[in-house]
């Protein structure tokens, strides 16, 4: 789960192949991002991951989040008007990690592949992949300069 900066939404990801959006004052989901395929959702869904969602991360600006699947790929998503902005494709395995830098213009993978890979989210591209893990990134984290 990750808050937005105001405190007032969070999001959530889970197996079962969505992210939900949350007004925390309410303490009510403002929709469900992915998972259109699920008859049991009841709000509006839209077309997203097919593997479980790991982990996701909150643009500072609390307009974008990105989540990292089972699925092998990332997805950007505007919370607003909850759509899919584009999905981000490089990792030979699931992904478990995602962090977003401190401005929201890149955001940092880490997968089973044992890969953390960089990621330009405004134009949607992988700038760079980093090597050494021998097995699975589990965690990744940004400095706060970015």
């Amino acid at each position: 789960m990750a808050l937005t900066a105001d405190g007032l939404r969070a999001v959530s990801a889970s197996a079962d192949e969505t992210l939900k959006v949350w007004d925390l004052e309410r303490g009510e989901a403002l929709r469900t991002l992915g998972g259109g395929t699920h008859p049991a959702l009841t709000i509006r869904t839209l077309e997203g991951h097919t593997g479980p969602v790991y982990a996701l991360a909150v643009t500072p600006d609390g307009r974008y989040a990105v989540s990292a699947s089972g699925d092998k790929t990332l997805k950007l998503w505007d919370l607003d008007r909850g759509e899919a902005i584009c999905t981000l494709k490089g990792h030979f395995e699931s992904i478990h990690a995602v962090a977003v830098t401190p401005d929201g213009h890149r955001a940092v993978s880490g997968s089973r592949d044992g890969k953390m890979k960089v990621w330009d989210l405004d134009n949607c591209v992988e700038l760079h992949t980093l090597r050494g893990h021998t097995r699975a990134v589990n965690s990744v984290a940004v400095t706060p300069d970015g």
